[in-house]
C-alpha cells in the first residue's frame, strides 16, 4: 500500500508538472502574440505619419543595445531589458490621435500646431491606460512611462510634466535620446537626413535638447556600432 501510494503521488506530481509546463508555454505564446500586436500597431502609426515603420524598430534596438552594452543597464536582468526595449516601440502611440494635417505637415509647425502635437504624450499614456490590467504588466508600466515622458528634458524644460534630472526614468531618458538621434540621421517628411558626425555635434552642443551627461557619455561610446542599424 505504501509503495502504491508513493507511485500514485509520483504520477500526480508528474501530471502537475506537465500541466504547469503547458500553461507556461501557453502564457508565453499569449505574451508573444500581445507583443506582436503592439509592434504592429506602432508600425501602423508610423506608416500613418509617412514613415516606413523602421523608426520604432530602431528605437527598440538602440534602447536594448544601450542597456546591454553600457553601464546604463547595471542592475537590470535580460528580461527587464527585453521588456523596456519592447515598451520603447510604443513611445509615439499617442500620435494616432494627432490630425493628419499636423502629423504630416512638411513645413515647420505653428505654435498652435505644436501644442496639439505635444499632446501625443498624454494621449499615448491615456490610450495605454485603457488596456485592461495594464498596471499588472511590467512591460506596459514601462510603456506608459515612456509614452508620457519621452519628451521631458534633463533641465526641466520638456513636456508634459516639466520633469527634470532623475525625476525622469532612465528608460524614458534613453528613448528620448534615441528618438532625437534617429530623427536627425533619418529622412523625414519635413527634412533630409543629417550626417552622423554632425548629428552627434548637435546633440553634444545642446541644439536638440538637454540630456543626462552620463547618458550622453554612454551613447557617444556606443554610437559607432549603432550606425549599422542605418546601413541598407
Amino acid at each position: 500500500s505504501v509503495i502504491e501510494l508513493y507511485r500514485a503521488r509520483q504520477r500526480l506530481s508528474s501530471k502537475v508538472e506537465e500541466q504547469q509546463a503547458e500553461l507556461l508555454s501557453q502564457a508565453r505564446k499569449i505574451i508573444q502574440l500581445n507583443m506582436d500586436m503592439v509592434e504592429s500597431l506602432a508600425t501602423a502609426i508610423e506608416f500613418r505619419s509617412g514613415e516606413s515603420g523602421d523608426h520604432v524598430h530602431r528605437i527598440r534596438d538602440i534602447t536594448g543595445y544601450l542597456l546591454r552594452n553600457t553601464p546604463l543597464g547595471e542592475g537590470l536582468d535580460e528580461e527587464n531589458i527585453r521588456e523596456i526595449a519592447m515598451a520603447a516601440v510604443m513611445h509615439d502611440v499617442g500620435k494616432i490621435a494627432i490630425p493628419d494635417a499636423i502629423l504630416n505637415k512638411p513645413g515647420r509647425l505653428t505654435a498652435e500646431e505644436f501644442e496639439v502635437m505635444k499632446t501625443h504624450t498624454t494621449q499615448g499614456a491615456e490610450l495605454l491606460k485603457k488596456i485592461p490590467h495594464i498596471m499588472d504588466n511590467r512591460m506596459f508600466q514601462y510603456a506608459y512611462d515612456i509614452a508620457k515622458h519621452h519628451h521631458e528634458r534633463w533641465d526641466g524644460r520638456g513636456y508634459p510634466d516639466g520633469l527634470k534630472r532623475d525625476e525622469i526614468s532612465l528608460w524614458a531618458q534613453i528613448v528620448s535620446l534615441a528618438d532625437v538621434y534617429d530623427a536627425l540621421v533619418s529622412r523625414r517628411v519635413y527634412k533630409g537626413a543629417i550626417e552622423a558626425g554632425e548629428a552627434l555635434r548637435m546633440i553634444r552642443d545642446g541644439e536638440c535638447g538637454a540630456f543626462n551627461p552620463r547618458l550622453l557619455e554612454c551613447f557617444f561610446s556606443a554610437e559607432k556600432p549603432l550606425r549599422r542599424l542605418y546601413q541598407s
